[in-house]
């Protein structure tokens, strides 16, 4: 029986991945409520979400990213595993999620307006219009 055929190899992997981002999104999840968990130190959050990945029944700890743990923050924090880049997901690839603050991701467009001015046009803020001249 061929391997890559065999349903039960193919919804480990499956299964893995899923479990892989589950512990991606219980890290960044966790990393914005430490306060209010009352954790001190992102060692122990690393190390609870490690124990989860056991609980999990993964056998090894799932990788990240070196540009994902720089994007959490968590650069020298022990106990993470680095795996190398995935070259398929380098370049292009579309908009990111919503991101902490909402919004929708994007992707493309060249749309390079300011925040807050989706016209492009200051507005006065005292007065709520256009500054015109005159």
């Amino acid at each position: 029986l061929d391997t890559a055929l065999d349903p039960n190899r193919q919804g480990m992997k499956q299964y893995r991945d899923i479990a892989a981002k589950a512990y991606q999104a219980f890290l960044g999840y966790y990393l914005g409520q430490m306060k209010r968990i009352k954790l001190r130190r992102k060692d122990d959050l690393v190390t609870l979400a490690n124990n989860y990945s056991k609980q999990m029944g993964l056998k090894e700890v799932p990788g990240l990213t070196k540009n994902m743990v720089g994007k959490m923050g968590l650069k020298g924090v022990l106990g993470l595993t680095i795996k190398a880049e995935d070259p398929s997901s380098r370049h292009g690839g579309g908009g990111g999620g919503g991101g902490r603050y909402g919004g929708g991701g994007g992707g493309g467009g060249g749309n390079n307006q300011r925040r807050g001015h989706s016209n492009g046009r200051r507005e006065n803020s005292d007065t709520g219009r256009r500054n015109r001249r005159g």
